[in-house]
This record gives structure tokens, C-alpha cells and sequence, in this order.
């Protein structure tokens, strides 16, 4: 079949559908639930996880499901997660962890099966050939447009706080920062690629979103999305092959630091957002950061084949995905990560020009590049479904073109 017949070729509204709406953007639902009835997050999200594994589960049942995954990619993503989790159950038994934190001991245990393994291979499993991206993209949208004005709203009129904070959303604060730069790249992409064939959403309403998206991250204080919206932000300009926006891109940046100083020197304004922002920029503060990073290098150092500890004594972590895979399991693991990835690296130019054909998949690279860029800066390896989802929907949709044109 041909790329492009196969690509524009529309499916009908089916489970691997619904499937990919509740991974990408159903928890983004269920976690504005427990603010909303004023109860324990737990509450909704354990529900959230469990339905997720079944519905995981039940797709890997459908006939031939395991079949339609690659079996170089479906072989070495069981060894990635397989020796991730012998390394885990292995540290919890070998190394010290403090109280308070060995209860958490089996709950990782299920974190890394049931929220990351069992539903990422699932993703692997759909056929990204007779994905609707078109549908799911507006789909994904408009979740995102509404909970982030439901958000906004919550937060002026009922939270009333604007520091460091998550809106309506039960999560941590960095999280709900990239629920807004989601929506923000997503609405930019739509305003600036769009052709007359391809108007589906009108552009006031994708100004008011960026808007939204803006908000949340300004509320969260969180410093990833910004520099997310940066990397993604330079991927568009090479997405419209005229680079001499890039002059522009970085004289709006240089605005904005200058805004930045003026309202943290001069205005001296009260706001996590400055004054986070202000130390990262001009005084290099990664809020403590350095002293993780550094005891991860020195136990990957003890031992560079398989590692040493998967998390420290009190459960933190480098804040850098490639430093706490060396750490947790050597060049091993960082060996079977770089391999995971090796249909994105060989099928990268496919996302780097825009086609009637990849229209509506270029956001989902971008997503995911944000997510990466997440990685970078906080979050574990067990603790960041959202990268790994979005991780799974690229290399699925990178193998499957990269068949066709083969």
C-alpha cells in the first residue's frame, strides 16, 4: 500500500482509538477529579492505572496482537523493563533505603509492570497505519483546551494562589506545567503549519489556548516547559525551512529575559515564576539538583557494566534520565535504551518535513520531544508514563513507515 494512501486512509472510531486517548490524555481527566470532590487523589488515580492495564491487557489479547509488534523492538523493550525491574528488586534487597520510603518497595514494583510495561506494549501493538491522526489530534486538543480552562478558572476564583502550584490538577507542579506547554506547541503547530486544506480549528480559539497552556506553566513555575517550548520551538523553525526566523525566535528570547530581569530587578515582582526562572537563567541554579547528579556519577563510577542503587537512601533520583540509567544499570541499560529508540533515530528525517501525509503525526514527535526534554530534569524512570507513551507512539509510527517504504 502506498505511505501516503496508507497514512491519510481513515479508520473508524475503534478501541486502539479510544486506547490512545486514555494514554495520552485520560489522565489528565482523572487526576481533576479529587480536587473537584474534595477528596485523595489516590482515589481516582489507582482506578485511572487499573482501567489503563485492562484495557492494555485486553488489546494484547485481541488476536495477533503480538504479532503486529516488531519483534527486534517488542524483544528489546521486554529486556529494557525485565533488567530495569531485576535491578530494582535487586537494589531493595542489597541496598539501605530509609523507612519512610522501603514501604513504597512493592508499589514500584507494580508502577514499573502495571503503568509502564504492560500498557507500552500495548502501544507497540496498534497498527499506525489506520490511526485517524487527524481526529486524534483535534481529540486531544480540545481535553486539553477544556481542562486547562476549567484549571484556569479554578485557580482565579476558588485556589487563588499563583505560586508553584498545579490548578485543579492532583499532581505535581512540573506535571501540570507540561499539560500547558502540550496544549501551547500543539495550538502553535496547528496556527503556523495550517494550509486551507487543513484549517480545522479556528485561530482565535488556538490563541485562547495558547494563552491557557501559558497560564498553567506560569502558575506551575516549573522551568522544563519553558525550556521544552524553546527546544520545540526550534524544531518548528526547521519544520518551515526558513531560518531566518531563527533571528527572530531568538530576539523574542532575548525580550523575554530582559522582560524577565526587569520585572525580578526593577518591579521586583512577587512570583515563583520570576524568581525560579531568574536563578536558572542568570545565576545557574538547578534548585539543588547538583549534589544528585554527582553521587549518580559516582556510583555508576563503582560500577560502570551494571550499576550500582536504583534510587537513593530516600527515594530521589539524578534528575537526568541518561545519568540514572548508567547509575540503575550501567552502560547495560543505557546500551538497551539506545537501541529502543533505534527505529526514531533511523526514520528521523520522516519528522523533519511537513507532507499532507505527516501533517497531523509531526505533533505527536513534538510532544514527545517535550516530554524527553522533561526527562532531562525531573522524574525517574518509573515515574514518567507520559514520556514513554509518547515514546511508544513515534517508534510504532517510525517502524510502520519505515516498513512501507521498504
Amino acid at each position: 500500500m502506498n505511505l501516503k494512501v496508507a497514512l491519510l486512509k481513515k479508520s473508524p472510531l475503534g478501541v486502539d482509538f479510544l486506547f490512545l486517548i486514555c494514554l495520552l490524555v485520560g489522565y489528565v481527566i482523572s487526576c481533576s477529579f479529587p480536587k473537584i470532590f474534595v477528596v485523595e487523589s489516590r482515589i481516582f488515580s489507582i482506578p485511572y492505572r487499573l482501567l489503563i492495564f485492562l484495557f492494555s491487557v485486553y488489546i494484547l489479547a485481541k488476536k495477533s496482537s503480538f504479532r503486529k509488534i516488531d519483534f527486534n523492538t517488542g524483544l528489546l523493550f521486554c529486556f529494557f523493563w525485565f533488567f530495569y525491574f531485576f535491578k530494582t528488586v535487586y537494589s531493595f534487597h542489597t541496598d539501605y533505603y530509609l523507612p519512610q520510603f522501603i514501604i513504597q518497595e512493592y508499589e514500584i514494583y507494580l508502577r514499573i509492570i502495571i503503568i509502564n510495561f504492560i500498557p507500552c506494549l500495548a502501544l507497540l501493538s496498534i497498527d499506525y497505519m489506520k490511526v485517524d491522526y487527524k481526529l486524534l489530534t483535534k481529540t486531544i486538543f480540545w481535553i486539553l483546551f477544556i481542562m486547562l480552562f476549567i484549571s484556569l478558572v479554578y485557580t482565579i476564583f476558588f485556589l487563588r494562589q499563583y505560586n508553584s502550584v498545579s490548578g485543579i490538577f492532583s499532581v505535581y507542579y512540573i506535571s501540570s506545567g507540561h499539560f500547558g506547554a502540550t496544549l501551547v506547541l500543539l495550538s502553535l503547530y496547528l496556527l503556523f503549519f495550517r494550509t486551507n486544506s487543513e484549517i480545522v480549528i479556528d485561530s482565535k480559539v488556538l490563541l485562547l489556548a495558547i494563552l491557557f497552556g501559558l497560564f498553567a506553566i506560569y502558575i506551575s513555575a516549573a522551568r522544563s516547559p519553558v525550556f521544552a517550548l524553546i527546544i520545540v520551538g526550534l524544531y518548528f523553525i526547521i519544520l518551515k525551512r526558513k531560518f531566518k526566523l531563527l533571528i527572530y525566535f531568538f530576539l523574542f528570547l532575548l525580550f523575554l529575559i530582559v522582560l524577565l530581569y526587569i520585572s525580578r530587578q526593577i518591579l521586583h515582582l512577587d512570583s515563583a515564576f520570576v524568581e525560579r526562572n531568574y536563578l536558572w537563567i542568570f545565576e545557574g541554579y538547578a534548585s539543588g539538583r547538583e549534589p544528585y547528579m554527582l553521587r549518580g556519577i559516582s556510583i555508576f563510577q563503582n560500577n560502570i557494566i551494571f550499576g550500582g542503587r536504583v534510587l537513593f537512601e530516600d527515594g530521589m533520583y539524578p534528575h537526568d534520565i541518561f545519568l540514572e540509567l548508567l547509575m540503575a544499570g550501567g552502560l547495560i541499560l543505557l546500551f538497551l535504551f539506545g537501541l529502543l529508540f533505534y527505529p526514531l533515530f533511523r526514520n528521523f528525517n520522516y519528522f523533519l518535513k511537513t507532507s499532507n501525509s505527516n501533517y497531523y503525526i509531526l505533533p505527536f514527535f513534538a510532544i514527545w520531544l517535550q516530554y524527553f526534554i522533561l526527562t532531562l530534569t525531573s522524574n525517574d524512570i518509573h515515574s514518567n508514563p507520559e514520556f514513554w507513551y509518547f515514546s511508544c507512539v513515534v517508534i510504532g509510527i517510525s517502524i510502520k513507515t519505515y516498513n512501507e517504504k521498504t
